[in-house]
């Protein structure tokens, strides 16, 4: 009898276990369906989407958005792609970002201009959040044990 109730016993961890790694797994389909990064043609029209939103574009902005969108993310896509070490591809990346910044502020008013800034920041803050193993978001933060 008690031979059994190990056996039972062990079985049901297992099988608890296994349920939680199945879960996890599900999560993770359920992020992203294909298990991959999104191509540089759905980063741009998911940043112009976002964009047009968020910073109330009307539909000439969002044209010419969209388009640099397009340009930004495949040129970012070649400087991850690349053979640069990795300081380069950080000194490429910031150049990248600088030119698309630059075509952006030619486009946007100066209130869409401000509003896209204060978002970077914020995306910025909380990948420097991240990266100190803190959360950041409503409610205290919660760091790492």
């Amino acid at each position: 009898m008690k031979q059994t109730m190990k056996i039972f016993g062990a079985t049901l961890m297992l099988a608890l276990m296994m349920s939680t790694v199945v879960m996890a797994q599900d999560h993770v389909k359920r992020q992203n369906p294909q298990g991959e990064k999104p191509s540089p043609e759905e980063r741009a029209e998911r940043m112009t989407t976002k964009m047009t939103q968020h910073l109330g574009l009307n539909d000439l902005q969002a044209e010419q958005i969209g388009i640099m969108n397009s340009s930004f993310t495949s040129s970012v896509a070649s400087i991850h792609e690349s053979n640069l070490e990795k300081e380069q591809k950080k000194t490429a990346l910031k150049e990248a970002f600088s030119n698309y910044e630059g075509q952006i502020q030619n486009v946007l008013t100066e209130e869409q201009f401000n509003k896209f800034l204060k978002a970077k920041e914020r995306r910025l803050e909380k990948r420097k959040d991240r990266k100190n193993g803190s959360c950041s978001g409503k409610g205290k933060k919660h760091t790492k044990p």
